[in-house]
């Protein structure tokens, strides 16, 4: 076919070349064939109930299926478009390196078509066939002010609640807002997600969640800015539930059981991201949140970007605390917590009730001093972590009685060297609680 001898030849590495371009501009097929072939049938069309119902039993690969041609599609228009670029070169060499390029560029794209087509297709096996589409009902789900009194222990929608991560030289801070927004009937809650490089935002995200009656977290769309040097140049990843043929997904089960696998999003092309419970009994680490044998440890992916996933870690009572890249090792990590506050009863009580660190310098020594109470006895450890999450020094581990407590910091590591000037974050953590707080040291 017209375009398809072109595709053939670049797949089987025939460089690109000006006359093999004009050989194919001067063919009188229609470019349009191929298009015109992927009609529906008339049976199909019109409605045969036969046709229809081997359609509809197959709709999840028939997506799949739709989404391949859909990205061959646009590889092709982007190629000729970059070809129409590469002729209005005058010198030949720039012409023919432009050719080369644009040829090499749809190679990469048509093999990244047919890894996104086999990873929507392993989804359907491993979800099934059926159609996604989720029956949001608003009587089915809690008002923003019952999600923050009674929330998901992994995924709390408690206002004034933060999270701050450290990613490499990123930074990310996320808050639970007072905001809401209604999204298919449903108040959902506004959550802001900050990303920062060198203390310059360069995304911006909003996202909209709610809890259902038995405790689910549904994820209802987002609203992504991104920015380069400070300016905003796209929208890209944002999608509301409803729109556009986008449908809410899971966030977080309210009893997440190992081989749970679930939706987290679903607008075809722009927002697959899907999860599978790994375990309920991990065990991870971060510099304001642990777990030990708690945590629900999760692989979360997307057939978007085949080969790009990662494990992540919620520990109960604080959320998510470590996500892991499998493809690059990368930690995100947890550097400081802090719990929100609602009205009525919670469920949740993650950060120590008081806890408090104080910078104390004086002409003789220099000490800080860490204090905090505990709600009971029980074993205790409380550590030091500089900026980059790296522990710096182990001041308890070990009994504590109920009430009041304090500790002293000589501002040494473990070797017993001077840490130097920064911010470092004091962890306390008991069995069941965890507390976090910055602190300034000078020198």
């Amino acid at each position: 076919m017209w375009i398809s001898a072109l595709i053939a030849a670049v797949l089987t590495s025939t460089p690109v070349t000006l006359p093999a371009i004009e050989a194919h501009l001067d063919d009188g097929t229609s470019p349009q064939i191929e298009a015109e072939r992927m009609l529906p049938e008339p049976g199909l069309a019109s409605g045969a109930p036969d046709q229809l119902r081997a359609a509809r039993s197959r709709s999840c690969s028939r997506t799949a299926q739709s989404a391949h041609r859909a990205c061959r599609f646009e590889v092709q228009d982007d190629f000729w478009i970059q070809v129409g670029k590469c002729l209005q070169e005058s010198n030949p060499e720039d012409r023919d390196a432009c050719l080369e390029e644009a040829g090499a560029a749809m190679k990469d794209d048509l093999a990244l078509c047919g890894e996104q087509y086999e990873a929507r297709l392993e989804v359907c096996e491993d979800l099934g066939e059926a159609a996604y589409d989720p029956e949001i009902e608003a009587e089915d789900f809690l008002s923003p002010e019952e999600a923050a009194a009674d929330p998901n222990p992994y995924f709390p929608l408690v206002p004034g609640t933060t999270w701050v991560y450290r990613k490499a030289a990123e930074t990310i801070e996320v808050t639970v807002t007072e905001d809401t927004i209604e999204i298919l009937g449903v108040l959902c809650t506004v959550i802001r997600d900050v990303v920062t490089e060198g203390g310059v935002a360069t995304e911006d995200t909003e996202d909209y969640y709610a809890q259902d009656e038995e405790g689910n977290v549904w994820y209802f769309g987002e609203l992504s800015r991104n920015f380069e040097d400070g300016r905003l140049v796209s929208l890209d990843g944002s999608w509301i539930g409803g729109i556009d043929g986008a449908r809410p997904g899971i966030i977080m089960l309210d009893e997440p059981e190992e081989e749970d696998e679930y939706r987290q999003e679903f607008l075809l092309g722009d927002a697959e991201d899907l999860a599978e419970v790994l375990s309920s009994e991990a065990t991870e680490t971060a510099p304001a949140g642990s777990c030990n044998g708690s945590c629900v440890q999760t692989l979360e992916y997307t057939p978007i970007e085949p080969g790009h996933e990662a494990h992540k870690f919620y520990a109960p009572g604080i959320g998510s605390i470590v996500e892991i890249s499998l493809e690059t090792g990368v930690r995100t990590e947890l550097i400081s917590f802090t719990s929100g506050r609602a009205s009525g009863e919670s469920r949740v009580s993650s950060a120590l009730a008081g806890l408090r660190v104080l910078a104390r310098t004086a002409p003789s020594r220099f000490e800080s001093t860490i204090r905090f109470s505990l709600p009971g006895a029980g074993e205790v450890k409380v550590e030091v972590f500089d900026a980059s999450g790296r522990r710096v020094r182990e001041l308890f581990d070990g009994p504590l009685g109920s009430g009041d407590q304090s500790l002293a910091w000589d501002r040494r590591d473990d070797g017993s060297n001077a840490v130097p000037s920064g911010i470092y974050f004091v962890r306390v953590a008991s069995s069941a609680l965890v507390g976090t707080a910055k602190l300034v040291v000078t020198r």
